[in-house]
């Protein structure tokens, strides 16, 4: 055997280990970096199944398998916190948590994913009784925080990169607002049968449009109202109403998925979590 065999043997085999080590860091890399990137989906699979571990079933059980739906499946693929005998306390500590997740979060996806798991969650633990009060205590907390808002230098109307969920938002608020005040109004006439009904609907709008005013007109959000909007025969009306209900509620979700709202928005996604839990509570 050549005097060279033996070298060349032993450069191929460096060159062999070099190449290992290198798809070994690459790997490695990839994987920290998964991680990094799926870090608040695994946080969110973490409080929803130290609920779920807890044995809740019903209709928060259905929240929590709707919310798991959601995230990577290898974010789902972790122990998760631990969890104690179902009780209120610990909704609403896992709803603090992922509140707070969401408020955090540093993509639109994830933030949607959180705040929608703790919409979903409150909601399903309400239907199930393990809750009385109507929003979890760490969103009381932050709307407080707003209460008599005044934006001391609004921003102007953004065009073009404006979030056009919310803008949507605005337009159902304002059509449910229109609508069903006519029809309250005309309770004693053809609208008889939606009256009622009606009156809740136009409270309900008018109390979220004025919440939201203000804190959008701040982020250069706001845009007027229409004039007036499109009214459906006394047969529909319900229908109709029901229907814009259900916009709001999509567009508020839409809304907190959508990557044109600012990052720093926290004042907006505040509310767009309360209106998801009124327009709720409201159907």
């Amino acid at each position: 055997m050549p005097r060279s065999l033996p070298k060349i043997f032993a450069a191929l085999l460096a060159l062999i280990l070099l190449a290992l080590v290198a798809v070994g860091l690459a790997a490695q890399k990839q994987s920290d970096q998964t991680r990094a990137e799926l870090a608040t989906q695994s946080a969110i699979a973490a409080q929803l199944l130290s609920l779920q571990e807890a044995g809740e079933d019903g209709e928060l059980g259905a929240a929590i398998t709707a919310s798991l739906e959601t995230l990577a499946p290898a974010a789902r693929d972790i122990e998760a916190v631990q969890g104690s005998e179902a009780s209120d306390k610990q909704v609403e500590q896992s709803l603090d948590a992922l509140l707070s997740l969401g408020f955090n979060a540093q993509t639109a996806a994830d933030r949607e994913r959180a705040l929608m798991a703790a919409v979903r969650v409150w909601q399903g633990a309400a239907t199930d009784g393990l809750v009385e009060s109507h929003y979890p205590p760490a969103l009381e907390q932050r709307l407080e925080g707003l209460e008599g808002f005044a934006c001391e230098t609004p921003a102007a109307t953004a065009e073009g990169t404006a979030s056009e969920a919310v803008l949507h938002l605005q337009d159902a608020v304002g059509q449910l607002g229109y609508t069903a005040e006519v029809y309250a109004a005309r309770g004693g006439q053809e609208y008889g049968k939606v009256a009622e009904a009606a009156g809740k609907r136009a409270e309900f709008a008018e109390t979220l449009e004025g919440e939201l005013s203000p804190v959008l007109s701040c982020e250069g959000l706001l845009q007027a109202p229409a004039a007036s909007y499109p009214l459906a025969e006394p047969a529909d009306a319900s229908a109709q109403l029901d229907a814009s209900l259900e916009a709001i509620a999509t567009n508020a979700q839409a809304a907190l998925g959508d990557s044109a709202l600012p990052a720093d928005a926290d004042r907006v996604e505040i509310l767009l979590v309360k209106a998801l839990l009124d327009a709720g509570s409201s159907s």
